[in-house]
């Protein structure tokens, strides 16, 4: 809408006659009626029931968490302009999106933060109509789906391709309703409680930049009631890699999604570098980190009187 906008506008600038599009041959009643179809498949019924049977429930732990109402808050990690070439090469070699090679970092955090290796987190995904003009209707075509993976261990490669194969195996199904997958399973309670987003707005890239218009950048506000956000995305100008996480305050410290923040990149170097070592064999502790553990928790030396004898140490105590 705001592209269609703008370059209407620009051209009322300039003095030249609006172009105008033709009627769209689609319409946001085409994605309601093929949510409703989904809604009375029993296919895509029996798909999420099953990905959804006995599935964990992973929760990140809660270290130094606020006592305070709760708030959405923001924050960014620096991915240098490197990394994000690194991570398109990558893309390129695995023959996926690059979108599947951030899913796949995604998915291994997930399964160093909470102790497991079968992880469960939401994606969000779009049920646009698949038609010539699908992408110019305006509406909210979003569903959050389930994401679940088991990480067994291999090559980061491997993990980035089996990533998009399970993606593109619950395409056909993405447009059942979160909302409905909870009552098939008798549940009220979130299906999950970290959820992953990637974005493109590639539409704004055919905005026309007549005189002194041109976009800058774009702010939005998208609060959800999930605790962790972890929303990729990929700039407009620069086509460089961005990660930003929105996490509840209530639930989670600005300390402890800092030191999240240090594990993706720490993550997303590691399998740029070594795309075809074993991923279950690399450790996401900084040099810091690992000193802390390894070193400082462990300096546990206390002085004795040396000049008693154990069994005299013993009674005294």
């Amino acid at each position: 809408m705001l592209t269609e906008l703008f370059n209407v506008y620009a051209s009322v600038l300039k003095g030249d006659e609006p172009r105008t599009n033709a009627p769209l041959s689609s319409s946001f009643r085409d994605f309601v009626a093929a949510e409703q179809a989904a809604l009375n498949s029993a296919e895509a019924q029996q798909y999420w029931t099953g990905m959804l049977s006995d599935a964990p429930y992973s929760r990140l732990p809660r270290l130094g968490q606020s006592t305070g109402p709760s708030r959405i808050a923001g924050h960014s990690v620096d991915i240098s302009g490197e990394l994000s070439l690194a991570l398109k090469a990558l893309a390129r070699t695995a023959g996926v999106p690059l979108k599947s090679v951030l899913l796949a970092a995604h998915l291994r955090a997930l399964s160093v933060l909470t102790g497991s290796n079968d992880v469960l987190t939401g994606m969000v995904s779009h049920g646009r109509p698949e038609t010539a003009d699908g992408e110019r209707v305006l509406g909210l075509f979003l569903n959050t789906l389930p994401f679940r993976r088991r990480l067994p261990g291999g090559t980061w490669l491997q993990l980035v391709q089996e990533t998009f194969a399970a993606e593109r195996e619950l395409l056909p199904f993405r447009r059942y309703p979160m909302a409905r997958m909870q009552q098939d399973l008798g549940n009220d309670t979130p299906l999950f409680e970290i959820t992953f987003n990637f974005t493109h707005f590639h539409a704004y890239e055919e905005m026309q930049h007549p005189g002194d218009l041109e976009v800058l950048g774009i702010y939005g506000v998208a609060d959800t009631n999930f605790t962790l956000t972890v929303d990729f995305s990929l700039d407009l100008a620069g086509s460089q890699v961005g990660l930003h996480f929105h996490y509840d305050t209530a639930e989670l410290s600005a300390e402890q999604i800092e030191s999240v923040g240090r594990n993706y990149l720490t993550i997303l170097e590691s399998m740029t570098r070594r795309p075809l070592e074993r991923y279950e064999h690399q450790s996401l502790l900084s040099r810091a980190e690992r000193q802390t553990i390894l070193n400082d928790w462990n300096d546990t030396r206390e002085a004795y009187d040396f000049d008693q004898c154990l069994q005299q140490l013993l009674e005294a105590q």
